[in-house]
């Protein structure tokens, strides 16, 4: 498979599994009212669709060769597209998630594999990289904070476990195997499980023996700063 076919493939996957979590919300969960700071199920929907179309219109870009608008920081960004949406019905948002996911994938099947293999720009951002990180680990990681909020860590664990597996196989670099270890063993970490972070950590360290300066400073880490294994990775 080309490099095109296996990114398209793990979005698909990645696709199916906001349609599996939005199925296995109940009435209740779908009503509820969240707030800016403390999003609902109705606000990740929201907050995934609008990320999904602003890839899309990236990629758009990428295809005519403009450059891509620059977007505000995250915490404003983020905030915009809450108020945007917080009074639509569920309905509406459901269509414009449906809508979304079905531009971007779209929009990275116009792409020719010219331009998803193309080393990166001034932005240091890769196709590969939109949508490893950009929309497949960003979507994975708020659908398990949603479900461990929900009472179901372990289908949470089992998520994040898979998508690594399913981005690795994408690219399987030890680099990249290091940088989707880390982000596998934070989860962990900021999950209460920290022996599978620093079984974890351990395996992306020896990939990405440089991501130990970064993990000693990393907030998700801080349950574990006083564990002597973590200190050990550390050192």
């Amino acid at each position: 498979m080309t490099l095109k076919e296996r990114l398209i493939t793990l979005l698909e996957w990645t696709d199916g599994e906001v349609e599996r979590w939005l199925d296995g919300l109940d009435t209740a969960g779908r009503a509820a009212a969240g707030r800016v700071d403390g999003w609902a199920a109705r606000d990740l929907l929201a907050h995934l669709a609008e990320w999904d179309g602003v890839q899309a219109g990236q990629f758009a870009d990428t295809l005519a060769g403009r450059e891509s608008p620059s977007l505000p920081d995250d915490d404003t960004i983020n905030a915009q597209f809450f108020e945007r949406n917080r009074a639509l019905a569920w309905d509406e948002l459901a269509g414009k998630g449906a809508g979304n996911r079905a531009a971007l994938l779209a929009g990275l099947r116009a792409l020719p594999d010219a331009m998803v293999e193309a080393p990166p720009g001034p932005d240091h951002r890769t196709v590969q990289s939109d949508v490893l990180f950009g929309k497949v680990y960003h979507t994975l990681r708020h659908l398990s904070e949603n479900l461990i909020a929900r009472g179901d860590r372990e289908a949470a664990d089992a998520l994040m476990e898979e998508g690594a597996r399913r981005m690795i196989a994408v690219d399987d670099s030890p680099a990249m195997q290091g940088t989707i270890a880390y982000n596998l063993a934070c989860h962990f970490a900021v999950n209460g499980q920290p022996q599978r972070a620093l079984t974890v950590l351990a395996g992306a360290l020896a990939n990405r023996p440089e991501l130990a300066e970064y993990a000693g400073q990393d907030l998700d880490f801080s349950s574990l700063r006083d564990d002597p294994a973590f200190r050990a990775l550390m050192d």
